[in-house]
C-alpha cells in the first residue's frame, strides 16, 4: 500500500516547482492550464492500466469478518479513530497549503519557498514506504504515535528556528503527510475487519478530508489575526501531538480474518 501511494508524493515534489515556473513565466492562468493538462494525461493510464481482471475460476468465496457499520459506531475505537483523523488533518493540512506563504513571510523569495515546500513530496514518499514497512512489523497504534510525534517535532523546530530549519521541518511533517491516509486505511482494517470496511473507511476518510478542508482556512485566520504564523504553528504542533497520543488507545487490535465457505 505504501509503495502504491508513492506516486502522489513524487508529484508533490515537482508539481509546486512546475506551477511556480509557469506562474513566473506566463502567469497563474497558464499555470492552471498546464496543471489541468497533466490531469488529462492521467486518464488513458487509468483506462488502460487499471481494468478489472476476471475472477479466478473455482475461486473459494469468503465470509468477511468484523462488525457492521451500526455496530462499529457503538465502539470506542471508532470514535477515537475519527478524532485522530480530524486532528491529524487539522494539524497537517494547513501547513501543507501555507508552507510557501509562510516561508515568504520568513524572507524566502517565491521560487526558494516553493523549492523548500517541494521537499514535502519526497519526504511523503519516504514516509509512505517507511510507515508501510513498520506497519508490517510493529503494532499500528505505536507506528502512528511515533510518526505524529516526529511531525509535531518538525513544527516545533520551525517555530523556534524559522527558515534555517525549514527544510528539516518540511521533511519531518512530510513523513506524516505521506502516511496519514495509509494509517487510517490500515487501522480501519485492523480494528473493524472487512465486513463493512468500505462504509467505515468512507466515514473515517470523510472526517479526515473535512479537517483538511478547514485547516488552511483556520491557519489563515490565525495568521491574519496575529500578523505571523506563530500561533498557527503552536496550534498545529499541539493537535498533531494529541492525535499521536490517542493512538495507543487502539492498542488492543482484534484479529479479524476472512474464512472460506
Amino acid at each position: 500500500m505504501g509503495i502504491a501511494m508513492t506516486g502522489a508524493g513524487i508529484a508533490g515534489f515537482w508539481v509546486p516547482q512546475f506551477v511556480a515556473y509557469f506562474i513566473q513565466l506566463e502567469g497563474w492562468r497558464i499555470a492552471m492550464m498546464a496543471l489541468g493538462s497533466l490531469a488529462i494525461l492521467g486518464a488513458p493510464v487509468v483506462w488502460f492500466g487499471l481494468r478489472e481482471r476476471g475472477v479466478t475460476k473455482n475461486a473459494q468465496p469468503t465470509v468477511e469478518a468484523g462488525p457492521d457499520f451500526s455496530s462499529a459506531i457503538r465502539m470506542w475505537s471508532f470514535w477515537i479513530l475519527s478524532l485522530m483523523a480530524i486532528l491529524m488533518s487539522l494539524g497537517v493540512g494547513g501547513l501543507v497549503v501555507h508552507f510557501v506563504p509562510m516561508f515568504n513571510d520568513l524572507g524566502a523569495d517565491p521560487m526558494r519557498a516553493a523549492q523548500i515546500a517541494s521537499l514535502l513530496g519526497l519526504s511523503s514518499v519516504a514516509g509512505r514506504i517507511a510507515v508501510g514497512m513498520m506497519l508490517d512489523r510493529f503494532p499500528a497504534p505505536y507506528v502512528a504515535l511515533c510518526t505524529l510525534v516526529i511531525a509535531a517535532l518538525g513544527v516545533v523546530l520551525l517555530f523556534f528556528f524559522g527558515l534555517g530549519f525549514a527544510p528539516i521541518a518540511v521533511v519531518l511533517v512530510g513523513l506524516a503527510a505521506g502516511a496519514e491516509v495509509d494509517l487510517i486505511a490500515y487501522l480501519c482494517a485492523r480494528q473493524f475487519g472487512t465486513r463493512a470496511y468500505g462504509t467505515i473507511y468512507g466515514w473515517q476518510y470523510s472526517v479526515f478530508v473535512m479537517g483538511y478542508g478547514f485547516s488552511p482556512f483556520l491557519m489563515g485566520l490565525m495568521r491574519d489575526a496575529s500578523g505571523n504564523y506563530n500561533t498557527a504553528l503552536v496550534a498545529s504542533a499541539g493537535v498533531i501531538a494529541f492525535a499521536g497520543l490517542l493512538a495507543p488507545l487502539l492498542k488492543n487490535e482484534p484479529k479479524h480474518q476472512a474464512s472460506s465457505v
